[in-house]
């Protein structure tokens, strides 16, 4: 095919191919033109081409303009022809993750992705979560370890060039993913630059995923670490504390916890730490 583009590319500028040979008095060769067009497929050849001392300078750049435009059609035609096959080519998974046909999501809500030659479908937030898993792993101490993107079907890493694909393409980019492409998908770089961002995304999730029913729990725990503070330094008794049964009071407070506990920042933790003294002195009901 590249072989016949070209033919046809320098027959299409024949004309004016000949008039700037007759004008800078240039012996004119169509047939030269299409032989080094033809040759010239890959960068190494490309580069090769540009440093010959043989070739005149403007041979050079009408050379230069013939292989542009050839290379434009040629991408272009191979661009809808693996558009085509691939949008008729089956999918290798006709459920999502949860074992949810496709066909029960709109079309918009899915994405179809090639990876190695086949084909495999997600559903939007499928791909969040599988890419904010990866960047936001962690161990109990909240200790960043992301993890390379894989595909979930085979526990292979996406590639650059589908990542790259995946962000220009998701409907909403997840702040993590936006990081992560800075840094030109280096793990060891995301996390150098990104280890703040990382713990405060981690300090959220593990709050608002804590269940309703544990809580209190979670809250009673919280008074039992700070009995430090509130047994010697306020002189309160943490056993007459009255725990709110509010759950968006709770996983406020617990945040205010989890950033004092956590974080790397240190005028943070003092901060939070002032601040949870105070909610906590709140909820103290002193004795009769």
């Amino acid at each position: 095919m590249w072989d016949n583009l070209c033919k046809q590319m320098v027959s299409r500028l024949e004309v004016d191919y000949k008039q700037m040979c007759h004008e800078k008095g240039i012996h004119d060769s169509s047939d030269l033109i299409c032989m080094i067009v033809s040759s010239i497929r890959n960068l190494p050849a490309y580069v090769a081409f540009t440093n010959n001392i043989f070739l005149h300078e403007e041979t050079k750049k009408w050379i230069h303009k013939v292989y542009a435009r050839c290379m434009r059609v040629y991408l272009s035609i191979k661009r809808c022809i693996l558009r085509y096959v691939y949008k008729h080519r089956k999918s290798c998974n006709m459920v999502d993750l949860s074992y949810t046909p496709f066909t029960e999501y709109f079309p918009s809500l899915c994405i179809h992705l090639i990876d190695s030659g086949k084909k495999y479908t997600f559903t939007h937030p499928e791909l969040y979560n599988i890419i904010e898993n990866s960047l936001s792993n962690s161990d109990t101490y909240m200790i960043s370890n992301p993890l390379p993107i894989k595909n979930p079907y085979t526990g292979i890493p996406f590639s650059k060039e589908m990542l790259y694909f995946l962000y220009l393409n998701l409907k909403h980019v997840p702040l993590l993913f936006r990081h992560f492409v800075r840094n030109h998908f280096d793990l060891q770089l995301f996390l150098l630059e990104n280890e703040s961002i990382l713990r405060q995304h981690q300090i959220h999730k593990r709050v608002r995923d804590i269940p309703k029913e544990g809580l209190q729990q979670e809250m009673q725990d919280m008074v039992i670490e700070m009995c430090f503070y509130l047994s010697y330094s306020l002189n309160i008794d943490t056993h007459i504390i009255k725990i709110t049964q509010n759950e968006k009071e709770c996983r406020a407070i617990l945040t205010h916890y989890y950033n004092y506990m956590y974080s790397l920042n240190p005028y943070q933790r003092q901060c939070e730490c002032q601040t949870l003294i105070k909610k906590i002195k709140f909820m103290y009901v002193k004795p009769i």
